[in-house]
C-alpha cells in the first residue's frame, strides 16, 4: 500500500510500513461521481445488497440465507422479488460456549435468470461496478448490505455505531469506504472477533448512515425513536 505525503512539494509516496510517528498524510484519491452510471432502479439495488451480505450466486440460481427472526427483511425482498421463494428450514440447536441456543434459518431461493445475471455481472468477481450505481441506487444498496450483513450497535439506549461485515476481499472493502465518501461518510476497516473485517462507523458518520439509509433500510425503521452517541469511537 502506498501513501503520499502532504506538504511535500512534489507526491512522495512510501511504503505504509516506513511512514514514521508525526508524518502528515493525505488520502492518495479524489472521490468522483462516476462519468456513466447504470440504470439500475432503487429497489433492484437494494436486493443487490442483500445478495451481497447474505446471498450465495450459482451459475443459475442465487440463495439468499437469513434468521427467522428477521421475517419483516425477508418479506421485503420477497415484495420486491416475488420470484424469490421463501423457504423455512427446520429449528436446530447449536451449542454457544455453556448455552445452547434454538436457531431457525430462512432460505430465500431464485433461479431468475434476470437476476442471476444482474447479481453476477454487478458483484463477481468484485464490486467495482457498484461504483456506477446511481446516488439513490447507491442508497439503497448501503441500505440491503446494512439489512443483510451489518449491525446498529447500542450502549446506554444509544446508537454509537454501525459495523457491516460482507466480505474478507480487502479490495471490495476499500471500494466500500470509497463509496462511502461520496456521501461525505467516513469509515475504517478494522479486525474484530475471530480476525473478521468489517467497515466500521461511528460518530457522526453514524447519523450520516443512517439519514442515508433509513428511506431503504428495515434495521433503521425497527429502531423507531433513533438516539445517536455522537462520540467517534474509532
Amino acid at each position: 500500500e502506498h501513501i503520499l505525503l502532504k506538504g511535500t512539494k512534489a507526491d512522495k509516496r512510501l511504503k505504509a510500513d516506513k511512514v514514521q510517528v508525526g508524518q502528515l498524510l493525505r488520502s492518495p484519491v479524489t472521490i468522483f461521481k462516476p462519468i456513466i452510471t447504470l440504470n439500475i432502479p432503487d429497489h433492484l439495488a437494494y436486493v443487490l445488497g442483500v445478495i451481497y451480505g447474505d446471498g450465495y450466486i450459482q451459475k443459475r440460481a442465487i440463495t439468499i440465507s437469513q434468521a427467522v427472526k428477521n421475517m419483516d427483511i425477508i418479506k421485503q425482498v420477497n415484495s420486491i422479488c416475488p420470484r424469490l421463494k421463501i423457504y423455512i428450514k427446520t429449528p436446530k440447536e447449536r451449542q454457544i460456549g455453556k448455552y445452547v441456543v434454538l436457531e431457525q434459518a430462512c432460505q430465500l431461493h431464485t433461479n431468475d435468470q434476470y437476476l442471476v445475471k444482474m447479481a453476477t455481472a454487478m458483484l463477481r468477481p468484485s464490486i467495482s461496478k457498484i461504483m456506477m450505481l446511481t446516488d439513490s441506487a447507491l442508497t439503497a444498496f448501503f441500505g440491503g448490505l446494512l439489512d443483510s450483513d451489518g449491525d446498529i450497535n447500542h450502549n446506554n439506549g444509544k446508537i454509537v455505531g454501525i459495523r457491516l461485515y460482507p466480505t474478507y476481499d480487502k479490495k471490495d472493502l476499500e471500494t466500500l469506504l470509497y463509496l462511502l465518501r461520496r456521501f461525505g461518510i467516513r469509515a475504517k476497516i478494522i479486525w474484530r472477533t475471530k480476525n473478521i473485517p468489517m467497515v466500521m462507523m461511528t460518530g457522526p458518520n453514524t447519523s450520516k448512515f443512517i439519514d442515508l439509509v433509513k428511506q431503504y433500510s428495515v434495521k433503521v425503521r425497527r429502531e423507531g425513536e433513533i438516539k445517536i452517541d455522537h462520540h467517534d469511537w474509532y
